[in-house]
């Protein structure tokens, strides 16, 4: 039994020792996205993310005003209220939640990579994204630019999956993923 623990312990760290890559990338692009996260002023579409998800408004009103003012699907703003609710009204918190998703773009990029090529296109890929300026910025916005970018990657790389291996397992990946864009961008 103690030899099955030291083994998984081993296998562990061998893991952690080979993803050491991956994970310095991460920690540089969460680094990048999350420096001065709230040194921006407010700009005129943040100011429309934060009337539109104010924890006071009805749904009813949301939708509306989504519909009236936005181009973008419900789900960004109704998940922005949820967390305007949880977390408090202010602006960090659609900022930070946009730096998360761009350090799960770079993630979910490196894994594009992977499945298109190997480890070393997947590194090269997360390298680029994680310091790519544009990709920086809009992960410090309160907009959905984001997470549009991730489900844009995590579309492809589910249609990259299923155009591999054809089975139930990659179809319903694949479909969900497809399903997560266009409730993020029509």
């Amino acid at each position: 039994m103690d030899i099955t623990i030291n083994l998984n312990f081993n296998n562990n760290f061998k893991k952690i020792k080979l993803n050491f890559i991956l994970i310095t990338i991460l920690f540089l692009a969460a680094f990048l996205r999350f420096y001065h996260l709230g040194f921006q002023s407010i700009w005129a579409d943040e100011i429309s993310t934060m009337i539109n998800t104010h924890p006071s408004l009805t749904n009813s009103q949301l939708i509306e005003n989504i519909n009236n003012k936005e181009g973008f699907p419900y789900f960004y703003f109704m998940l922005m209220k949820i967390l305007h609710t949880i977390f408090g009204y202010n602006l960090i918190v659609p900022r930070f939640f946009s730096a998360i998703m761009g350090v799960m773009s770079v993630f979910m990029i490196y894994k594009l990579g992977k499945v298109l090529g190997d480890k070393q296109l997947g590194y090269i890929a997360a390298v680029l994204l994680s310091i790519n300026e544009f990709a920086i910025y809009t992960s410090q916005d309160a907009r959905p630019y984001s997470i549009i970018l991730l489900a844009i990657i995590v579309s492809l790389h589910s249609l990259a999956l299923y155009i591999k291996n054809q089975n139930i397992k990659t179809t319903i990946y694949y479909g969900l993923s497809v399903g997560f864009l266009l409730n993020c961008r029509f």
